[in-house]
Order: C-alpha cells, then sequence, then structure tokens
C-alpha cells in the first residue's frame, strides 16, 4: 500500500462544552458524529479528584468500576466500590471495601478484588466467593484478559490465573450462561429455537427445584428426562431409565427378527451370531457411560436369558435353570463382561487424550474453587524495565499478547509494547502506545484472520497507525498485509497529546484511535487510511472502549464524563463520498447499513 500524510488541521472540530450532546457534522470541518453524556460521576457521589485511570476502570461498554473514599472528612473515611451500567445509567452494586483495586468481568457480574497480594472474585448476584488467590509478587498492573482469565503483571513477568467461572451451580448462572450463547450466536446470525430448547435440574432430591430459564421473555420448558444422541438422560443422575428404554427396544426388534431367530433349522451358532449382529447392538448402544448396579446387571442378565429361551423354544412352564438354558445354547453368559469390555476400551481412549470428556471422566476439573495458581506465561523484556504499565491485551485465542508501558522521555511520553506469541515463544518490541487485537475477514480472504493494530505518537507532531494481519499464514488468503498510515497530532498549550486506546468496529471496518485530550481518529481496517479527526472531549481521557451496541466508543474523562461517540451513518457516507473522497469505503459503509 502506498501510504500518505493525512493532513488533519482544518478536519479538527472542539465539542461543545455545554449540554448532554454535541452533534460535529459541518462537512467542511468534521465527520458527522454525536457525542452523549451518559454519566456524570460527581453526581453519583465520586469526587473529581479521584477520577484516575487506577481508580475508575472499564473493562467492556457493561461496567464502570470505581474504587474511591466515601466522605470527604478524614476521620469517617472509608474505601467504597461501586459498579454502575454506563449505557443504562444505573448503579449496579455499591459497597465498602478493603481492596486497594477492584475490575468488573467484560461480560459476567463478576468483580475482583485486590488486596496487596490477595485477589478475590466475588459473584455479584448470587454475592458468593468464586475464587481467591494470595500472589507471590506485588502486582503493578492486571485486568481481565477474558471471560475467564485475570492477567497480573509484576516487575518482570506477566502471569495468568485461570478462575474456571463457565460451571453453572444455580438458576441465575444458568440464565447468565444462556443470555451469553444467546448473545454470541445472534452476533453470528445464528438464533436459538425456543421451541426446541427445554431445560433440566440433576438432583437427588426426590422432588425437583423448579427453575425459571427465559429466552426473550419466554419460559423454556422443564423436563426430568431428555434425549440426547439416542440415550436418555435423567433428572437423577442415573441411567435406569436408559437401560429400560435399551431392553424394551432390543426386545421389540427381537419380535421382529422372530422368524429367523426362532427357526429351528437354522443352527443355534447361526442364530446366535445374528442376535449379536442386529440386537445386541440395540441393546448395548451408550453403554460405555452406564453405571452398572447390581439392579441394572440382573435386569440385564434376565434379558439375555430371555433372548435364549424364545430362540431355543423354552417355555417358563418347563421349569428349566437357566444353566440348562446355557447348556443347551452352547454357551454362557457374556453381555455383562462385552459391556465391561466395551467400557474398559472407551476409558482407554478418554484417558489418551486431553479434551473435555478426559476431565469429565476423571473427575479432575479445577470446578469453582480451583487451587492453581496463577502460571507465568513471558518475562518483560528489557525496554519495559523502567515504564509504566497502561495495557496489556490479547487475541481471542489467548496467543498472540501485547503489554504496553509508557516512560517520560525530552518533554514527551515514550511508548513501548511487547508483542509476544505463546505458542512460538517468540517476542518482539516495538513503539506503540496502544494497541489490541481482532478477528477480521478482510474483502477477498476465504478465511478470518487476527489482526494486530497499533497507534504510536513519534518525533515532533507525527504518529502512526498500522494495521498488521498476523501469522500462521491461511491458505487461499491473501499475503499477510501490514499496512499504516501517518497521524498528525494538535497539542493544546504545549501538551504532549499520545494514543490511549484504540478499539475496533468489526461490522463498520472502522478503527478507532483516541487520544489523551479527546481527539478521536477514525480510520479504514482494510488499508489503514486516515478517514478524519475530530476532537470529542475537551477534558483529558483515559479510557475507551467500543459500544457494541452501537459501534461507536465509550469513553471516561478527567471531569468524571462518561460519554459515547456514536457515527452518524447517512452523514458519514455524505462525508466519505465529498470530504476524503473514497467512493469505495463510502459503499461499502452504505451497504454495511443496509445489512
Amino acid at each position: 500500500m502506498e501510504s500518505r500524510p493525512v493532513d488533519m488541521t482544518r478536519s479538527c472540530p472542539s465539542p461543545a462544552s455545554s449540554g448532554p450532546e454535541t452533534i460535529a457534522e459541518d462537512s467542511t470541518r468534521g465527520p458527522p458524529i454525536t457525542i452523549n453524556e451518559l454519566v456524570q460521576l460527581s453526581h453519583i457521589g465520586i469526587p473529581n479528584d479521584q477520577v484516575t485511570w487506577n481508580r475508575v476502570t472499564m473493562t467492556s461498554d457493561k461496567w464502570i468500576a470505581v474504587r474511591h473514599d466515601n466522605r470527604t472528612d478524614l476521620s469517617a473515611r472509608r474505601a467504597v466500590v461501586t459498579v454502575l451500567s454506563p449505557i443504562e445509567g444505573t448503579i449496579s452494586y455499591a459497597g465498602s471495601t478493603s481492596a486497594d483495586s477492584v475490575l468488573m468481568n467484560p461480560s459476567q457480574a463478576l468483580i475482583a478484588l485486590k488486596a496487596g497480594l490477595r485477589f478475590e472474585v466475588f459473584n455479584l448476584d448470587s454475592k458468593e466467593l468464586v475464587n481467591k488467590v494470595k500472589f507471590h509478587d506485588v502486582v503493578v498492573h492486571w485486568t481481565w484478559l477474558s471471560t475467564d482469565v485475570i492477567a497480573m503483571v509484576t516487575d518482570t513477568a506477566v502471569y495468568h490465573w485461570n478462575i474456571n467461572i463457565r460451571k453453572t451451580e444455580n438458576e441465575k448462572d444458568l440464565q447468565q450462561l444462556l443470555d451469553i450463547v444467546k448473545e454470541e450466536s445472534e452476533k453470528k446470525g445464528l438464533e436459538l429455537n425456543r421451541k426446541k430448547t427445554e431445560v433440566m435440574v440433576v438432583s437427588r432430591k426426590q422432588e425437583l427445584p423448579i427453575i425459571n430459564i427465559y429466552i426473550k421473555g419466554t419460559r423454556l420448558k422443564q423436563k426430568d428426562q431428555f434425549k440426547y444422541l439416542g440415550s436418555l438422560i435423567s433428572s437423577d443422575g442415573r441411567n435406569n431409565s436408559e437401560v429400560a428404554s435399551r431392553i424394551a427396544q432390543a426386545k421389540t426388534n427381537f419380535q421382529k427378527m422372530k422368524t429367523v431367530l426362532t427357526n429351528k433349522n437354522i443352527s443355534i451358532q447361526t442364530r446366535r451370531r445374528a442376535l449379536e449382529c442386529y440386537i445386541e447392538p440395540i441393546l448395548m448402544y451408550g453403554c460405555e457411560a452406564w453405571t452398572i448396579s447390581k439392579q441394572t446387571q440382573r435386569k440385564l442378565e434376565a434379558t439375555e436369558m430371555w433372548f435364549l429361551r424364545r430362540m431355543l423354544r423354552i417355555s417358563w412352564t418347563a421349569k428349566k435353570t437357566n444353566d440348562t438354558v446355557l447348556e443347551e445354547a452352547h454357551t454362557t453368559r457374556l453381555l455383562i463382561s462385552k459391556i465391561r469390555k466395551r467400557q474398559a476400551t472407551f476409558f482407554g481412549h478418554v484417558m489418551r487424550r486431553e479434551k473435555l470428556v478426559n476431565l469429565v471422566t476423571t473427575g479432575m476439573l479445577e470446578g469453582k474453587r480451583s487451587n492453581l495458581p496463577p502460571q507465568q506465561v513471558f518475562v518483560r523484556h528489557h525496554r519495559l524495565a523502567f515504564t509504566e504499565i497502561v495495557s496489556y491485551k490479547a487475541d481471542p485465542t489467548l496467543n498472540w499478547l501485547a503489554l504496553t508501558g509508557l516512560t517520560p522521555e525530552d518533554n514527551r511520553i515514550s511508548g513501548v509494547t511487547q508483542l509476544y506469541n505463546k505458542d512460538e515463544e517468540l517476542t518482539q518490541c516495538i513503539n506503540a502506545h496502544a494497541c489490541c487485537f481482532s478477528t477480521y475477514h478482510f474483502p477477498g480472504n476465504p478465511w478470518p484472520s487476527t489482526v494486530f493494530c497499533v497507534g504510536s505518537r513519534e518525533v515532533q507532531d507525527h504518529g502512526k497507525v498500522h494495521v498488521i494481519e498476523l501469522g500462521p499464514y491461511k491458505t487461499g488468503n491473501y499475503a499477510l498485509r501490514n499496512s499504516y498510515d501517518h497521524l498528525h497530532f494538535l497539542d493544546d498549550l504545549e501538551r504532549y497529546d499520545f494514543p490511549i486506546s484504540v478499539e475496533i468496529s468489526v461490522d463498520y471496518g472502522l478503527l478507532f484511535v483516541v487520544t489523551k485530550y479527546g481527539y478521536l481518529y477514525i480510520c479504514d481496517m482494510e488499508t489503514a487510511m486516515c478517514l478524519c479527526c475530530t476532537r470529542v472531549a475537551v477534558d483529558v481521557t483515559f479510557a475507551a472502549v467500543l459500544n457494541t451496541n452501537t459501534q461507536g466508543l465509550l469513553a471516561i474523562t478527567r471531569g468524571g464524563q462518561v460519554i459515547t461517540v456514536d457515527i452518524k451513518k447517512d452523514g458519514f457516507i455524505s462525508y466519505l463520498r465529498e470530504q476524503v473522497r473514497t467512493a469505495y469505503r463510502a459503499n461499502k459503509f452504505e451497504k454495511v447499513i443496509c445489512q
């Protein structure tokens, strides 16, 4: 790609300082966007002097967590945690704490607390402790890396703590998990069938608990048993119903083949082979997962004798013992030994594989309260030795990792990012102030790619934005791309501005770069071309995330404002055609909106 500097001097309007909403849509100055104030933190009791990047955290657009002091009176001051929903503008939780730092899970109602070397994770709905650990070293930066993993950065290394929270043990957890499945499915164009979705409680209680699980307001039907891959799964956790069902099906099919299996003109050896070929597979289907109790064993042995007696046409009135029947059939009891052999064979396959069925069979699950300590992932690069760690990001597979640190240097702020590949155990340092990962499907490629996007500030007023397609190369795709474009920074009153956040709108194919002093650069994901720049906040901006509802941005300013920045779709199309003069990009954006 041929990159060129983009002059942003005329396209950087300042937002209005008053009013909850500002619209920047003058085509001669900047792109048509809307800026709305969602929450003012001071209005909910959070002093402005405590609105700082280490006290106010926003891991996603679902929650903002604030650790602050509740009173100005030093004698009665105590630490308080306030969790609020920025979209709804409501407080989800408020309570005192002894923690020095708090983080909300990006997708679930789980709060992580840090107090010195102690880390605890609580479920806000059930008020239960999910997991805890006492670490061995001072943590200088920590964050939720995914729904399950908390990352901890020390002065020398990076650690991952897997807390295993997908296990559901109550109604709220199950509803929450189902909501996540529903949301993620809808993002891929899939929809859960409410009529075919049912719930079941596995319990030893005689009276099963009644639970209420909903999909789009419709309560799901609760069952005491259901069929899965042809096998009956019961609410009591036993396989009595499944064994009874298998016996009934086997006897029904025996009756259908009665003319062959009971024909005395055919030798008993041949008929037994037919029984083993056509009837026993029906009886033993799924037997690898059975628990053979004494009662179950008696039923299966009785079924085996039922087959032999009818094959030999021995009536119950003949009063012949089972041993006599076995002798006449020239065989012994084989059914239970066959089941045991199949179970042993299956168990051998399970033990040789490192998959979920292995964990379920052996019971070696960490479960809800894992005792596994955080695991070291990689060692920090020496270029990050004297930096303040401000960000740690990962791709969806947790294979590509990026650690970012900032440091003052010659009247400017220098940024260094350590990129690490977990599979290859390779590391590389680049000059970058902010970065992010995503999975993106470039036009013309049959397969989606992992992309690494970087925003940096160089000497004087120049910076760069990079869109880097990471390996390994996928057959059929174009060559891995590394696109970039220049950014022009506008420092006010000799203040040094630099990127503090990079976010990707996969739906729109846009890349957002947010700077410390409230400037927003909107770039094209395919070419990294900077399409426009505008100022969205007057105060210092220290946090920004993607607004998944609008594909815009949520940002927090030093003045306590929580704002949403959204693109006016129709106006943005006109802006691309008339000001940026990229008809291709405008047509593509219009196509996205129509979809």
